[in-house]
């Protein structure tokens, strides 16, 4: 119950914008499901534990990111870069992270000033194909390949990530 306890308030943290605040969450929902995975007696608690702590890394990144976004600042955007860096060599055998981390490459591509979509398109489509079966960061691939085909003019493209994001 301690861990869904945190995983909420970063949660909540998360929807009021509170980017620092939830950051600091999801780094304790990661700490704790690592610490608790020595005690964990069974191969299904360990399974969830070890999920628990991956999926807070990453939220933790896209919430830095989200505020890099919002503020379109560079120093917030190296901020989120050097956080996924960090988890590509964290863990770098985590398809569920590694999709996450090239995704959010491909964010931090599209979004920054100056940034090159096509090839923010290329690292969405990395992510799709590649990591195919982690939904979440597949429907976030999906989504961002529509919206960069829009910005590059390809309506037709588009409409085709939309249809596949829908049907997905």
């Amino acid at each position: 119950w301690e861990l869904r306890g945190l995983e909420l308030l970063a949660q909540i943290q998360t929807a009021e914008g509170r980017h620092s605040d939830a950051s600091r969450a999801y780094k304790e929902v990661e700490t704790f499901a690592e610490s608790a995975l020595s005690g964990a007696d069974t191969e299904s608690a360990k399974e969830h534990l070890t999920a628990s702590q991956r999926t807070a890394a990453a939220r933790g990144g896209w919430v830095l990111l989200d505020k890099a976004v919002d503020t379109k600042s560079s120093g917030d955007f190296q901020a989120a870069k050097a956080y996924f860096d960090a988890l590509a060599t964290k863990y770098r055998t985590s398809r569920p992270v590694m999709a996450a981390v090239t995704n959010a490459y491909g964010v931090i591509e599209f979004e920054k000033s100056g940034g090159d979509k096509l090839v923010a398109l290329r690292l969405f489509e990395e992510a799709e194909v590649r990591y195919f079966g982690d939904q979440f960061e597949t429907a976030r691939s999906l989504y961002y390949q529509a919206r960069c085909l829009d910005d590059l003019g390809d309506k037709e493209g588009r409409q085709l990530r939309l249809d596949n994001l829908q049907k997905y």
